[in-house]
């Protein structure tokens, strides 16, 4: 049974803005990794590399393999030519043109305005959503081109917090080595640390790894709301647990693994999933579930994440797992080594 959600200004932590990572490390496993034990709040310090020895051998591995695609297109406003962006960040229905999409249009966006982007491709607003969301169509280009126009035209979607525009480098970093099905518009950055070389060593040791797909939407650039709060619930994002992985999964728990979900994204997709027992069923759709604390997880077991922004859902999500007081005391640690933060930064091993 949920209870109320805490307020998020519990969640609060001084973060001193030059640690808010703005580039990629040139090795990925180069990141440093903070240890917790959630028994006890203990920390110890490590590399990411170092998780290879780190993991007990009856650890299973669940990560997220969505790709984020280049979501952000830049354009101008039919008949004025005033500054235009579509950020997209959902698909809208079976038709690969049809999209919901976040627009800054200036004196907002009514029905049937056109945004030219380039090589004469024309997005079409066909209903304002609010907040400076709308569904749109794409014009004058064949669904079948669409794909190859997006990735030649669009840009990395890069998080607010990294002052930049997006570099070639983005392209690539701005995605795990194990990045499959397209439709994210946010990377599962705690995934971003592992390396080829990495994934073999655990291969190595015998720890099993199953994909899961989450889609992280626009929700994740957007502050908790009043309706949140009241609602226990957040912004919808398309998971996709398939028979087989949730086979694979209930089979390891059976044999007495341990499941280590990488990321937030890996948590909300196998709690979703997960009967009252912590079996998961396959799941094919959308979820909404806001993890707060106190909550008791089904499925998981550890969790390794990169840092989150004070007073978001995701910091709530680590605390209800890690114990706020052991985590909050974490991050002041953090901090304090001058730990990299966000999407680019470190990563810490919840046990």
């Amino acid at each position: 049974m949920q209870h109320s959600p805490p307020r998020p200004e519990d969640f609060s932590y001084h973060l001193p803005e030059e640690l808010i990572a703005q580039h990629p490390l040139q090795n990925r496993s180069a990141s440093k990794l903070l240890t917790v034990d959630r028994s006890t709040g203990q920390t110890g310090h490590k590399v990411f590399r170092d998780i290879i020895e780190l993991l007990p051998d009856n650890t299973h591995i669940v990560w997220n393999n969505a790709k984020v695609i280049p979501a952000r297109l830049l354009g101008k406003k039919e008949g004025t030519g005033g500054k235009a962006e579509v950020f997209l960040y959902r698909f809208s229905g079976d038709d690969p043109l049809q999209w919901e999409a976040l627009l800054k249009v200036k004196k907002g966006g009514r029905p049937g305005l056109g945004i030219e982007l380039p090589e004469g491709v024309v997005a079409r607003i066909v209903n304002p959503l609010g907040d400076g969301r709308a569904n749109i169509r794409f014009e004058n280009i064949a669904p079948e081109a669409f794909n190859d126009w997006l990735h030649r035209q669009g840009s990395v979607p890069l998080p607010p917090y990294i002052g930049r525009r997006p570099e070639t480098e983005d392209r690539t970093r701005y995605q795990t080595v194990y990045a499959g099905p397209t439709g994210a518009v946010a990377a599962p950055t705690a995934g971003l640390h592992f390396t080829p070389e990495v994934i073999d060593a655990l291969h190595a040791r015998n720890i099993g790894i199953t994909e899961i797909t989450l889609h992280v939407s626009l929700g994740t650039f957007l502050p908790l709301r009043e309706e949140n709060l009241a609602s226990g619930t957040l912004h919808s994002e398309l998971v996709d647990i398939s028979p087989q992985a949730a086979d694979t999964i209930n089979a390891a728990r059976n044999a007495g693994k341990k499941i280590l979900a990488v990321g937030t994204t890996s948590v909300r997709s196998l709690e979703s999933a997960a009967d009252p027992d912590g079996t998961i069923k396959p799941l094919r759709g959308e979820t909404n579930i806001f993890l707060y604390p106190p909550y008791r997880f089904k499925a998981v077991d550890m969790m390794l994440t990169n840092f989150h922004l004070p007073e978001s859902s995701l910091m709530m999500l680590v605390c209800a797992f890690g114990g706020t007081d052991h985590i909050m005391a974490a991050y002041r640690e953090a901090v304090e080594a001058r730990y990299r933060f966000f999407s680019y930064g470190d990563a810490m091993l919840i046990t």
